[in-house]
């Protein structure tokens, strides 16, 4: 890199483009055509293709530099990990769920001292709905031996305001994981850079375990 090069970080899109091998005037075409560095890396092959001009090599490249970035989000919540706020989950499932086509739904695991056990993806759907197994994720509590677990899961809209059938099922969900003596710290629903926090809106249930012991 040149010496007179910005560091990374403070580094404009097009350098970053380019530090991935395109030229300057293709990353500036392609940034230009696809409206946006999150639009350019949205687009898949075909649409590369057409919309920008570029070809699969560079789309390859382009989703590599994408999926590490996702990658080293991931790790932040590495088992191990004492998950200490609430904005990592919240970083957690935006990158894993941003631009997908489709929804999914899926649980952070943790122990009784808040570490991370594990993150699953549980189910995977269509682009309005997932269909979701509450046996399932109890299933899956006890078998990772789990003290609390934190939901997660996508709105392909954008917008991440729990609806009714969200509400049903977070509800049935606390009961059946408290019986199991599983706390349900929080259930996330990302949307369109941002994400809705059943426990910050106040909606999230709060069962007592005892109660059905």
């Amino acid at each position: 890199m040149p010496a007179h090069a910005p560091p990374i970080r403070d580094a404009s899109d097009v350098h970053l483009l380019r530090c991935l091998g395109l030229g300057a005037r293709a990353a500036r075409d392609a940034l230009d055509r696809a409206g946006s560095l999150r639009a350019l890396l949205a687009l898949d092959v075909a649409r590369l293709r057409t919309v920008t001009g570029l070809d699969a090599r560079s789309y390859r490249t382009l989703q590599a530099a994408r999926e590490l970035g996702r990658r080293d989000l991931a790790a932040s919540l590495a088992p191990g990990t004492v998950l200490a706020t609430r904005d990592q989950a919240k970083r957690y499932v935006l990158a894993r769920t941003r631009d997908l086509p489709f929804e999914t739904f899926g649980a952070i695991w943790l122990d009784a001292a808040q570490r991370v056990i594990g993150c699953d993806e549980l189910f995977r759907g269509t682009i309005d709905t997932a269909e979701v197994h509450p046996r399932e994720i109890v299933r899956r509590a006890l078998e990772v031996n789990a003290a609390g677990a934190l939901l997660l899961h996508n709105h392909v809209s954008g917008v991440p305001t729990p609806s009714p059938d969200d509400q049903r099922l977070t509800e049935r969900l606390a009961h059946l994981l408290a019986a199991v003596r599983v706390q349900l710290f929080d259930h996330l629903i990302a949307g369109d850079g941002a994400v809705a926090s059943f426990h910050e809106l106040g909606i999230l249930p709060t069962p007592e375990p005892d109660a059905f012991l």
